[in-house]
């Protein structure tokens, strides 16, 4: 596959393509305050102890987003996969 990097908005945007030029997805990295409402509302409602601290952001064919949404409050950190309105906890670390 082939990846075009691109700076739209101060955020860093990975395109991925197969060879011959179709769109595989589109990967992306910000802080909290760029974080759809709709997605931090949902992660705020079971997470509300928590701060978020980082979104990766997959865009793919046919109007998918996944959110993998990075929590954290004084005792752990956990990654959550936010994707049609489902959410799960793929990720959990304790800290030390």
């Amino acid at each position: 596959s082939l990846m075009c990097r691109f700076f739209m908005n101060n955020i860093l945007y990975r395109a991925f393509y197969t060879r011959g030029g179709l769109w595989l997805q589109t990967a992306s990295g910000y802080g909290p305050d760029k974080l759809d409402g709709t997605v931090k509302e949902m992660i705020k409602s079971s997470y509300g102890d928590y701060t978020i601290s980082y979104v990766n952001q997959l865009d793919l064919p046919r109007n998918k987003t996944i959110y993998l949404v990075e929590v954290q409050d004084e005792k752990s950190i956990k990654k959550i996969r936010v994707a049609d309105d489902e959410m799960d906890v793929i990720q959990e670390f304790e800290k030390n």
